[in-house]
């Protein structure tokens, strides 16, 4: 029978006789006071805060912390992501190029058309970025150029449950924005600007919105990532009337099993569960999601439109 004390054992760098030597060993080689022994005793602090964190949030979901299941998930061995300068005013750049679109848009659209819109572009990028996290989650991509680091980075997130939101805010925004605009804004900015086609406005609407609950999905996937001590009133609001991620639903899911719960929303899993009953090769995946990425907020507009058109 397994000692009751086990399962609480300290999983900080004191735990772990080999760390805790080598973190004693790098402090004693410098001068108190000095520059790199401050460097050492910060890195150590971090490192206990996280195991820390990461304790506090197995306990909270009922899990059995012990030593070896909370190293591995906790011990960090990529830094969090820090802010870079222009990160900010690019994102804020972007919600307010985003909210412009929606107005001018929405207006030209009429109350019909507009918010249901706002409900279906939900629900569409819920499903995109379940595709998105299968591909990601997939080690067999590690190795492809440019998209292998972005599967890298995203993978560690399995070993340490506090790196999402140990990372910059900015940062995790920032390049989730980037990629969409990637995919969906920068399209039709080369066909109206640089082509002169006429663009309807659904399309302009569907890829703003699709921006928008990117960075909501984004926002509530780091917050089911913290643990209640430092998850904020706005959070769990956000967290029980279902716009942000359940916390319990993707720790106690997907984290658990890394083979199920994708959709980063939570309400699109069902759907997805279904499409991979016809194939789960991530190759084949991987070139649907590249295409998809450019061709779904089209096809939600033309969709969209066909129904409103018949029903005037």
């Amino acid at each position: 029978m397994t000692d009751a004390r086990e399962t609480t054992r300290d999983p900080t760098p004191t735990a772990f006789p080999a760390m805790a030597t080598n973190v004693s060993r790098r402090r004693e080689a410098y001068p108190v006071g000095s520059a790199e022994a401050d460097a050492e005793a910060k890195a150590e602090a971090e490192d206990t805060f996280i195991a820390a964190k990461g304790r506090e949030l197995y306990h909270w979901l009922g899990f059995e912390a012990t030593e070896a299941r909370t190293a591995s998930a906790t011990a960090a061995v990529v830094n969090s992501l820090p802010r870079r300068s222009w990160q900010p005013p690019f994102v804020l750049l972007q919600v307010a190029c985003c909210l412009y679109v929606i107005a001018r848009a929405g207006r030209e659209l009429g109350l019909a058309v507009a918010l249901p819109t706002i409900v279906t572009t939900y629900l569409l990028f819920d499903l995109y970025s379940g595709w998105v996290h299968y591909c990601l989650d997939w080690e067999g991509f590690n190795f492809v150029p440019f998209f292998g680091p972005l599967c890298q980075t995203f993978q560690h997130h399995h070993r340490d449950t506090t790196f999402i939101w140990r990372s910059n805010i900015w940062t995790n925004l920032s390049e989730v924005g980037f990629f969409l605009h990637i995919s969906d804004t920068l399209p039709l900015a080369l066909l109206s600007g640089y082509l002169g086609v006429h663009v309807p406005p659904i399309y302009w609407y569907c890829s703003a919105w699709k921006t928008l609950h990117s960075m909501i999905g984004e926002l509530g996937h780091r917050a089911a990532h913290k643990p209640p001590s430092v998850r904020s009133g706005f959070e769990r609001s956000m967290q029980r009337c279902g716009i942000f991620l359940n916390p319990k639903y993707h720790l106690y899911g997907h984290h658990k099993n890394l083979n199920e719960q994708f959709c980063e929303l939570g309400w699109m899993d069902p759907v997805f569960d279904a499409m991979r009953r016809v194939t789960t090769n991530r190759w084949a995946w991987g070139a649907f999601t590249f295409s998809a990425s450019y061709a779904d907020t089209w096809l939600l507009g033309a969709a969209t439109m066909a129904v409103a058109g018949a029903r005037a």
